[in-house]
């Protein structure tokens, strides 16, 4: 994926990309499951579950291995989806980033 001018967003190109891939996979109706509004758009930047393990003591937020997701959200109602970009292919899996350290929440 190219870079964008600010690093933030998806430049146009691979917001382009990402439509490109979902678009054949995406099968029968587009409505919204919530509201039945067909009005998508693609939030112009990549995101990631966050992997929370439980240890002893508290839970370890991060530190392991992310997969790189796309978000598309229902204009109406707001309803949102997350698309795995390795598994649909526009992402390689050796590109995945694994973010360093993690921290820890006490409860």
């Amino acid at each position: 994926m190219a870079d964008s001018p600010d690093k933030t967003t998806l430049s146009d190109a691979d917001q382009k990309l990402i439509v490109d891939a979902l678009t054949p996979k995406w099968a029968g109706s587009h409505e919204c499951p919530i509201c039945k509004a067909i009005h998508w758009t693609l939030v112009p930047y990549v995101s990631t579950p966050m992997e929370l393990a439980g240890l002893k003591g508290g839970i370890r937020i991060g530190g392991g291995k992310v997969q790189p997701t796309a978000t598309i959200v229902c204009m109406n109602c707001g309803y949102t989806m997350n698309f795995n970009l390795v598994a649909m292919g526009v992402v390689p899996p050796d590109s995945e980033p694994t973010p360093s350290g993690g921290g820890n929440v006490t409860t």
